[in-house]
């Protein structure tokens, strides 16, 4: 029986243990297997190349080698980078060299130990479910036949996608603002693929950049390439020690952002994502009607913001695949609690180098750091308290602890308020009467559930964090 779960960000594993070069040969002779006998949904026939991308990580290259030869014995053109690359970078150059899809070899933030594989079909976003079950009952079926075809002495056409991703970027992003706010910047790739990426921008726009974590590391430096905020201790000091404007930070493959104020504290993409939503909003050149999308898990300060401008906010279950579908059917912009966002008019994909710029580009446009775009916002919305808790909880009592979260609806009053709703649909939504809501997910890869909340006053946040409490207790 297979060991591959192939999901919505691919295949993850520890390195060496579960993913081994047979068994990652199993997965690209698998996909190559749909594309050349064209099975993939609403897979385009007149599109042939298939690009191969990497991250900073140990073996990452060689795995990027290995899915090239399989690719060439199955007849599929390639292209390959030779250095380590964001992701969003390579999902943007399928769009722009029209290629059918890509593998990259990446973990994201996951610990150095592990190594990753995710396929980015055409359409330059996050694979769909009708996508992954073929492919994923596909891995089954080379698993057990081991019929793996390679050639060897293939040699890939080589892949840089920076020009291209630079330009796109240059449309996205008002670099005039930036370079006459001459902003000074603190940037933290984390020793990952946004090296010569997010900084080589903000100096070509004039920035005053410091760069830290900003040598390769196999091991990140020993530490995790999560750009959270009990990760970028050294960003926040740095920003306050050298008076900056801003502090930047993506995580190992570059689509998750993160990002510290000019005093040193972190922004929670809660926060960044519902100002970047009033951002654009509030110009004037936005159509009545438009689209924001947020993720289940996401605060709902978003709607708010939304309803105040006749904008229309979309929810999606927890993944950004979701958001990405909706940004292909024409949504203004998207985001999601974990660090993903990215717009209408960019990728599919979340894009953290985008994030990124884009916080540069309000604080100059603006002309106030984004802390006191943040209070202005909580003043005008007041009592948005997202929160987020990770309860651990024993394999074997995780659905009892669900049921509970599901029998919430059956009370008469959850945190002193009446149960409006409850939505099962990914996890247990409980809405409540005031706005308040909470949501209980399991994890599916840790002895965890995910337990999201967002109180409407202090007094219901209290008592929703004593509920989570109650939740797991034995």
């Amino acid at each position: 029986m297979s060991v591959i779960k192939f999901g919505t960000d691919g295949w993850r594993a520890l390195s060496a243990r579960e993913f081994t070069f047979s068994n990652f040969a199993v997965v690209v002779q698998a996909i190559a297997n749909l594309l050349v006998r064209e099975e993939l949904p609403e897979q385009p026939t007149d599109r042939k190349e298939v690009l191969i991308g990497y991250d900073a990580r140990a073996l990452a290259a060689d795995f990027a080698a290995e899915a090239a030869s399989i690719l060439a014995g199955n007849g599929i053109p390639t292209a390959m980078t030779r250095r380590p690359t964001p992701t969003p970078a390579v999902a943007h150059a399928i769009a722009d060299r029209l290629a059918l899809g890509a593998f990259v070899l990446t973990a994201s933030h996951n610990p150095p130990e592990y190594m990753g594989v995710k396929f980015i079909p055409w359409y330059a976003g996050p694979a769909l479910s009708d996508i992954t079950s073929k492919i994923e009952a596909e891995v089954a079926r080379v698993y057990e036949t081991q019929d793996i075809r390679r050639d060897d002495s293939a040699v890939p056409d080589t892949l840089d996608p920076r020009r291209a991703y630079f330009d796109a970027l240059r449309y996205l992003i008002d670099f005039d603002a930036i370079r006459e706010a001459g902003l000074r910047i603190a940037v933290d790739p984390m020793h990952g693929t946004t090296m010569g990426y997010l900084d080589t921008v903000l100096r070509a726009a004039g920035c005053d950049v410091r760069a830290i974590h900003d040598t390769p590391s196999p091991a990140f430096g020993g530490g995790l390439p999560d750009p959270s905020e009990e990760r970028l201790g050294p960003l926040m000091d740095l920003v306050r020690t050298d008076y900056l404007d801003v502090g930047l930070a993506n995580d190992g493959d570059g689509d998750r952002f993160g990002i510290i104020d000019f005093e040193g504290r972190y922004i929670a993409p809660c926060d960044f994502i519902s100002l970047v939503t009033d951002y654009h909003l509030r110009d004037a050149r936005v159509a009545p009607g438009a689209k924001v999308v947020r993720t289940v898990a996401t605060t709902h300060l978003i709607d708010a913001i939304a309803e105040r401008y006749g904008a229309e906010a979309v929810e999606t279950p927890v993944g950004f695949k979701w958001v990405g579908e909706e940004l292909r059917k024409g949504a203004l912009l998207g985001g999601e609690e974990s660090g993903g966002l990215s717009r209408g008019d960019h990728i599919p994909e979340k894009d953290g180098i985008f994030a990124c710029l884009l916080a540069a580009e309000m604080i100059a446009k603006m002309g106030t750091p984004l802390t006191d775009q943040l209070r202005r916002l909580r003043r005008e919305f007041p009592e948005h308290r997202w929160f987020r808790r990770n309860l651990h909880v024993d394999p074997e009592r995780r659905e009892a602890v669900m049921e509970r979260f599901r029998s919430l609806g059956e009370r008469a009053q959850v945190a002193g308020q009446k149960v409006a709703k409850v939505d099962t649909r990914d996890g247990v939504k409980v809405w409540l009467a005031d706005g308040s809501w909470l949501l209980g997910r399991p994890s599916g890869t840790e002895p965890l559930v995910r337990v999201y909340a967002e109180a409407r006053s202090e007094a219901c946040q209290e008592a929703l964090e004593s509920l989570m409490l109650e939740m797991i207790a034995s």
